[in-house]
């Protein structure tokens, strides 16, 4: 029971390739956060976001507002959930993963962002 209630509070946190650009199309200056490594970053990223780093996570978190939308980016999605966890444990209320990560980005939106394989 504990296990199925986890998967359905991470199910809550996930949002999909075509939701989150439907609210970048409403909202252009949604936040972005992107938490691979700076070299995959440089290689390729969805337009707007961010690389994480330790000044970008305390302007997030002195911003003030803990409803303002805030979506964790990351490879193929095994990370963005942790990320995500993480702010709201420290009282953001509107933190959501990108489920498939970046790989899905491109699949299923934008295909001029890059697929990449780690080695």
């Amino acid at each position: 029971a504990q296990i199925r209630a986890s998967h359905e509070e991470d199910a809550k946190i996930l949002i999909d390739p075509p939701e989150l650009k439907a609210l970048r199309d409403a909202d252009p200056g949604l936040r972005l956060l992107d938490v691979r490594s700076r070299e995959e970053f440089e290689a390729v990223h969805i337009e707007g976001a961010k690389l994480m780093s330790q000044p970008v996570v305390q302007e997030i978190m002195a911003d003030g507002s803990n409803d303002r939308p805030l979506v964790i980016i990351d490879h193929q999605g095994k990370t963005c959930l942790d990320a995500a966890a993480y702010f709201i444990g420290h009282g953001l209320k509107n933190v959501r993963a990108l489920r498939g990560g970046l790989d899905a980005w491109s699949q299923e939106v934008d295909p001029g962002v890059r697929r990449y394989k780690l080695g």
